[in-house]
């Protein structure tokens, strides 16, 4: 999918003119919520005890835009401004999931009618490496800092301070914690789905004859390795080279894939994201009220404590 630079680049300007005033940080969450499976789907590298199929299937799930939408309701509740918010940040959402939509990339789609659908959905205009991401990723980076420098003293959104402002905040931690867990009940349909040719690598007496796709996977010596860590030998168009590769094939059995059609990918896409979302969390970190804070924090060597 685009990285999250792109992103930024095409969702900040068309939202601020589409919702006159709309805060840039909540513009920016709306970017960035359809990427936070794909975090987590990173991080889990460092977590061995994790199984990396259903975590799949999990953070398949969690970037459905119905549970963008969960999230969305979490913030909005939070916030003032109930209706305003909560359109501005799912309204990104589904743009950035539109977006991804657009580039070609094997084994992937997104799901934009879940949970009723889990057919992934995908229009495959153009190549990761076309030019036009290359330029909407420099934007995207120049767009980045100028709302960083735009809203270093501006203040958040207000939060609501309303007679339900209890009711809200409960309504928001049950959002954020079904964001978590309803995953879980929709592993089932996605595997049924076969969403990223997912059951297919893990029935692997099923393999024979089945056609997969598999998207920007390291590859060495022939053999391609698989997000659980399995190694598959390719035949056919196979390369003398060592990197990421996209391949679509049928397995000939359970441990060889016949390639059809293949393609080097890049690394870029994924360090231009990582770099994006850390850039987004300093910016939030930086605009937080810390001065106020300080001031508002009890002084435990105060005249009044010391009496």
């Amino acid at each position: 999918m685009p990285n999250t630079f792109c992103h930024i680049a095409a969702q900040l300007p068309a939202s601020r003119l589409l919702w006159a005033g709309a805060d840039s940080r909540l513009i920016l969450a709306g970017c960035i919520i359809p990427d936070l499976p794909w975090t987590i789907r990173h991080i889990n590298t460092a977590v061995p005890f994790v199984d990396s199929y259903q975590l799949q299937l999990y953070t398949i799930a969690q970037a459905s835009f119905f549970l963008c939408c969960l999230l969305a309701l979490a913030i909005a509740l939070c916030t003032a401004r109930f209706l305003f918010t909560f359109t501005l940040v799912a309204a990104n959402c589904l743009a950035h999931l539109l977006l991804d939509a657009c580039q070609i990339k094997w084994a992937n789609g997104v799901h934009l009618f879940a949970p009723f659908s889990w057919r992934a959905v995908r229009f495959d205009l153009s190549w990761p490496e076309h030019w036009l991401w290359f330029v909407l990723s420099a934007a995207g980076l120049i767009a980045l800092l100028v709302v960083w420098w735009q809203n270093r003293n501006q203040p958040w959104p207000r939060l609501y301070q309303g007679k339900a402002r209890r009711a809200r905040f409960i309504g928001a931690a049950l959002c954020l914690l079904l964001y978590f867990i309803a995953p879980l009940a929709f592993t089932g349909q996605i595997e049924r789905e076969d969403n990223g040719f997912l059951a297919t690598v893990h029935e692997q007496s099923a393999r024979p004859g089945k056609y997969a796709e598999f998207d920007r996977r390291p590859y060495q010596g022939g053999f391609l390795t698989l997000f659980n860590g399995e190694r598959i030998r390719l035949i056919g168009q196979v390369p003398d080279w060592t990197g990421q590769l996209s391949v679509r094939g049928r397995f000939v059995n359970p441990e060889t894939l016949s390639v059809i059609e293949l393609r080097r990918q890049s690394p870029w896409r994924d360090w231009a994201s990582i770099s994006a979302l850390a850039l987004v969390a300093l910016m939030f970190l930086h605009s937080l009220p810390w001065r106020k804070i300080a001031r508002q924090r009890p002084s435990f060597l105060s005249t009044e404590t010391i009496a």
